[in-house]
């Protein structure tokens, strides 16, 4: 939900909704003050007969509510790890099973890329198995040094 300052009926709904949520649990962000603060009224509406959001409107509030870069740094890593655990775990016995738990990411992946609508908040779908897949890193490592101890001659 956003405000616009200027518009005020909406301004009157926007602060009873406020107060009502305000004792509960349900968190909320007026996101007009970041939404004003880089575009005017015409530049965030569809059309000045539409004063729904337009794009933009709706850009600026997902960069507005967008995880902390530590979490991007993080979700880097784990999806970094995930992939390199699945080509590690290509050379171990347990490859159909990496494959299996890869086949939800990847069809994800490849399905929005076709559409051009990934979303990064759309990731918690995935989240599971990237998690399960980036076990597969330590995992493979661990069988491939336990194998190579096997084939020494003691």
């Amino acid at each position: 939900m956003y405000r616009i300052h200027w518009v005020n009926l909406e301004s009157q709904l926007i602060d009873t909704v406020t107060d009502g949520l305000r004792c509960t649990d349900i968190p909320m962000l007026d996101l007009g003050a970041v939404l004003e603060r880089n575009h005017s009224f015409g530049e965030l509406i569809v059309h000045r007969v539409d004063e729904h959001p337009n794009e933009i409107a709706h850009k600026a509030a997902a960069e507005a509510t967008q995880p902390e870069a530590i979490t991007r740094v993080l979700w880097a890593v784990l999806v970094w790890t995930a992939v390199l655990g699945i080509l590690l775990a290509l050379f171990t016995p347990h490859r159909r099973l990496v494959l299996a738990l890869a086949v939800v990411p990847v069809a994800y992946l490849l399905t929005t890329a076709l559409l051009n609508q990934f979303t990064p908040r759309h990731s918690v779908a995935t989240l599971p198995f990237v998690i399960a897949l980036s076990v597969m890193l330590p995992a493979s490592l661990l069988w491939i040094v336990r194998s190579r101890k096997a084939e020494l001659p003691q």
